[in-house]
């Protein structure tokens, strides 16, 4: 087995560079792999397979080049940026030079998924020293693919996401990712039917196992005088189960496959001169100007005891910052956060002066989980010492006095979960929580049952009036049992907070309360910052397990709630993600009005604040590392 290691790196024009992960190999074969993926919420999910294809295909002695494309991932620009297709389509060519030139390699291979197919086979009549493609699930016509987005986006619904209205701009939105006119109209100007010219190089088909096979591009190939075969393998599926990346599998047979394909080819030998090596600018970090301030940097920074963890930090090339913010994606969403969020908020943070860093938590993109545990689990203890290491981070090397923590969905919960096993920040920002007591490593029901229980109850009281509801109810044991035992949950809930919280007045200490924990960081002068869409389970969590100390809370200023009106859970639609935007940018920014409105707290909150051990509002202190 050859040596195997992985480095990070930037590739391309100024304003446009790819991030990529370069796999070298100790003593490379002659043919690397380029791996291109595809688009939004494919490549989210794809993300888990394509490192392993790029893993197993380094072990095998091919060297192998994993990339963002520019405007997408951790790469430069925007996705609204013009001429964006040929710019991918430049980038792959980019990443093909990029790995001969850092490898040695004299031929390269490309694996494209999906969209990737079409980019790279767009790609490869540029360049000169293709020995293979590898296309799985292709996608050879950009139109039907512009069509099929439009259709994911009509059926958003079942994946619990909003439809999005028409535009006028028409702009398409699918997944939480979002392609504007110009880049449509760009994809449907190219079918890979429409080559009259063979390619000169061999190309394996692996179709789609959720779906008929389609062997119009296989003919279409042979037809013209191209060496193509087709193959159906298992695994296309898992790779984007659910268009979630919490629940894909990597398709080891798959895998296997074609990196023994790939290993069997052998350099062209019909190219005319030999292709001149990269003018690609290469780097080890992205830096750019930003107007009024100092040039930024970004870059990978590998962190915790074993420097296993993967962490993109944004900061001032010059200036040292005294405040800084660690993004928590939630699931098992890489580091860039919803729709790419993450990443636009960090730059933006950066040129205010913060010091931005995006964090893979173990098992999660491209940070390994320890020895003997799994891999894509967003709920496990591990992640707490993530974040703790994380900070430490930051209050060690970049010596911050000041530190947040943001955090979605399960990164809300992890970000919680730190601050209370006591990592030393001064906020917390948390995104659609949905659980806030520790689950440790057990397996998470996401709808948990406290939860349905209020939601239920809630649903009984739109309904009181409503008189056919009351009879289909009346017709059904069943459903009659199962209200009755949704009232008892309620009551022995309700009745059990009371207790607790006047057992709490009197200085009894409970463990697994979230009460006590919220007062325990209270204590602690952590700012508890929350942020809620429509309908969100963890709104009414937090309510049924808090309660009264809740209320306490928000009248002193030590904990806020912010509505995202209209929004979903992922935030799925541009016009939320800019809104979530303007408020998290506002909550980072709050410690001088928060302490101003702690300062004018009303006389029965410090009351009933000081009656549950808290005192509401001294300077604030920065804890220890």
């Amino acid at each position: 087995m050859s040596t195997v290691r992985s480095e990070s790196l930037y590739f391309g024009s100024a304003g446009r560079e790819s991030f990529a992960w370069l796999h070298r190999v100790e003593h490379p074969a002659s043919v690397g792999l380029v791996i291109c993926s595809s688009f939004g919420r494919e490549d989210l999910c794809l993300h888990r397979s394509l490192r392993h294809f790029a893993q197993s295909a380094a072990s095998a002695g091919i060297a192998a080049l994993r990339f963002d494309y520019p405007g997408s991932g951790d790469s430069a620009g925007s996705e609204f940026a013009p001429d964006l297709v040929a710019t991918w389509i430049s980038s792959v060519a980019d990443a093909v030079k990029t790995l001969k030139e850092q490898t040695g390699v004299t031929d390269v291979c490309l694996l494209g998924v999906r969209l990737g197919t079409l980019l790279a086979a767009c790609a490869a009549s540029r360049c000169q020293d293709i020995a293979g493609l590898v296309a799985i699930a292709p996608v050879t016509s950009g139109r039907s693919y512009v069509r099929e987005m439009r259709a994911y986006s009509l059926a958003a619904t079942s994946f619990g996401c909003k439809v999005p209205a028409p535009r006028p701009d028409h702009l398409l939105e699918a997944g939480g990712f979002a392609m504007d006119l110009a880049t449509q109209e760009s994809l449907s100007h190219i079918d890979l039917m429409m080559d009259s010219a063979p390619p000169a190089y061999p190309t394996l088909i692996v179709e789609r196992d959720d779906l008929p096979a389609n062997d119009r591009w296989l003919e279409h190939l042979r037809s013209i005088g191209a060496i193509a075969k087709s193959v159906s393998i298992p695994g296309y599926s898992g790779m984007v189960r659910e268009s979630t990346p919490q629940h894909t599998e990597v398709p080891a047979q798959m895998i296997e496959s074609v990196v023994s394909w790939v290993g069997q080819l052998q350099p062209r030998v019909d190219r005319l001169t030999q292709s001149f090596l990269s003018t690609v600018r290469i780097s080890d970090r992205l830096t750019w100007s930003s107007p009024g301030v100092p040039d930024l940097v970004e870059q990978v920074v590998n962190i915790g005891a074993d420097s296993r963890l993967t962490a993109l930090i944004t900061r001032s090339a010059a200036a040292s910052s005294q405040r800084a913010i660690v993004l928590l994606s939630g699931g098992a969403d890489r580091r860039i956060g919803p729709g790419r969020l993450y990443v636009r908020l960090a730059r933006e943070w950066a040129a205010k002066g913060f010091v931005a860093l995006r964090l893979d938590v173990s098992g999660i993109g491209d940070s390994p989980p320890p020895d003997g545990f799994e891999e894509n689990v967003p709920y496990q203890a591990q992640a707490l010492d993530d974040v703790d290491a994380a900070v430490r981070y930051l209050h060690e090397t970049h010596r911050v006095s000041h530190c947040q923590l943001v955090g979605h969905c399960s990164g809300a919960y992890n970000a919680f979960r730190s601050a209370v096993a006591g990592a030393a920040v001064d906020a917390i920002v948390m995104i659609n929580p949905l659980l806030y007591l520790s689950v440790g490593d057990a397996a998470v029901d996401l709808i948990v049952k406290q939860t349905v229980v209020v939601q239920s109850v809630r649903g009984y009281r739109r309904n009181l009036s409503n008189w056919s509801r009351w009879c289909a109810l009346a017709t059904d044991p069943a459903k009659v049992l199962r209200v009755l035992c949704t009232v008892l949950d309620m009551l022995h809930a309700k009745a059990t907070r009371r207790l607790r919280d006047t057992l709490r007045m009197l200085g009894v200490q409970f463990r697994d309360d979230l009460p006590t924990e919220l007062l325990t960081l209270a204590k602690q002068n952590v700012q508890l910052r929350l942020v809620f869409a429509d309908g969100e389970y963890g709104e009414s969590l937090l309510w049924s397990l808090g309660g009264a100390t809740v209320k306490r809370l928000l009248r002193s200023g030590k904990l806020t709630i912010t509505a995202s009106e209209g929004a979903d859970h992922s935030y799925t639609l541009l016009q939320d993600r800019d809104e979530l935007s303007r408020t998290l940018t506002t909550l980072v920014d709050a410690p001088a009005s928060v302490e101003a409105q702690q300062g004018s707290t009303s006389a029965k909150a410090i009351f009933d604040l000081q009656r549950d051990g808290v005192e509401p509002s001294p300077p604030p202190t920065k804890r220890a590392c």
